[in-house]
């Protein structure tokens, strides 16, 4: 009996072990197909992913090129255009230079007598006889065009009287006379203008004769000037409507019509006009504008006429002399 019980229990207890066995095998293997399928689906979703990947780096590649390719072609066009701004700028200084001196020729081609005082009713033309006569300038009423002072505006500033001649030959005479007059050391007086006739202490002092400058010209001039007396030039002068200038002794005579020409002359651009000088005229910075130069005795070559209006205003002056010789 004992023995029969005994072998009942044994086998149970091991058909108990397999079973539990059998369900740790089953759910390894339930456990094991699920990760498989698991990992399939992620390696499916990667192989999705790098494919996308792949398209994306290939679309960014394409348009990376484009971009390279647009780039390019920006950059040219972007050259193109400064290049044609810089063109535009040049001729846009050349077309404000040649308006300016335009308007020099036309408007204030002009002298200018400063400094003569207000309190005494003047009369202009009588003035300017008798600065010819002191001078040695031959005068002729028929020389001149025009001549008017214009309002007083600043009480601390006299208006100049202002004049011009109808040729060209005889504006360059009267102040070549005064230059000469000035070069001895003269002084030309109010007091010594009129004879001691009616003058004060206040009509003492000097008179200047210079060429009349547009607003344009004399700005340029004045920034110039800072430049001479910071030692970057040592002559400046305007004469005959231009303003020239020269670094130092010996070195050649520059017009300047505009900045971007002095900017070029600093940077020793050789492109701006140059003109050699003879013994037969005088060089000099207009005294009236603060200038205590030396003068030397020059003449300025005959440059190619750059201006149209030049011509004609001659041809006019000519006619008109003519109709007042008939």
């Amino acid at each position: 009996m004992s023995k029969v019980g005994e072998s009942t229990t044994g086998t149970g207890e091991n058909s108990g072990g397999t079973d539990v066995s059998s369900l740790i095998l089953d759910r390894i293997t339930a456990l094991h197909q699920d990760v498989s399928r698991q990992i399939s689906e992620i390696n499916t979703k990667n192989k999705e992913l790098n494919d996308s990947i792949q398209t994306f780096k290939d679309e960014i590649r394409v348009n990376l090129g484009n971009i390279r390719t647009d780039i390019k072609k920006i950059d040219k066009e972007t050259t193109a255009l400064r290049r044609e701004n810089e063109f535009l700028k040049k001729k846009l200084s050349e077309l404000q230079a040649s308006l300016s001196e335009n308007v020099q020729f036309t408007s204030y081609n002009k002298i200018r007598i400063s400094n003569v005082p207000l309190q005494l009713n003047v009369d202009i033309e009588e003035l300017i006889l008798r600065i010819s006569k002191i001078i040695n300038f031959e005068f002729q009423k028929e020389k001149i065009q025009d001549f008017y002072r214009p309002k007083m505006i600043n009480e601390n500033f006299k208006p100049p009287i202002l004049f011009n001649f109808i040729r060209i030959v005889d504006k360059k005479e009267f102040l070549n006379c005064y230059r000469r007059y000035i070069k001895n050391k003269n002084k030309l007086t109010f007091d010594k203008i009129m004879g001691n006739e009616e003058t004060s202490e206040v009509h003492t002092s000097e008179i200047f004769i210079s060429e009349h400058m547009s607003p344009n010209l004399y700005k340029l001039f004045r920034t110039l000037r800072e430049y001479k007396f910071q030692g970057t030039l040592k002559y400046v002068w305007f004469i005959n409507n231009r303003i020239w200038v020269r670094k130092d002794d010996g070195t050649p005579s520059l017009l300047i019509k505009s900045k971007d020409d002095f900017h070029k002359f600093l940077a020793v651009t050789p492109s701006l006009t140059i003109h050699d000088y003879s013994d037969d005229e005088e060089i000099e910075t207009d005294k009236s504008e603060g200038s205590r130069t030396s003068v030397t005795r020059k003449r300025l070559r005959r440059a190619p006429n750059q201006l149209r209006l030049r011509p004609f205003l001659q041809e006019r002056a000519t006619t008109q002399e003519e109709k007042g010789k008939k």
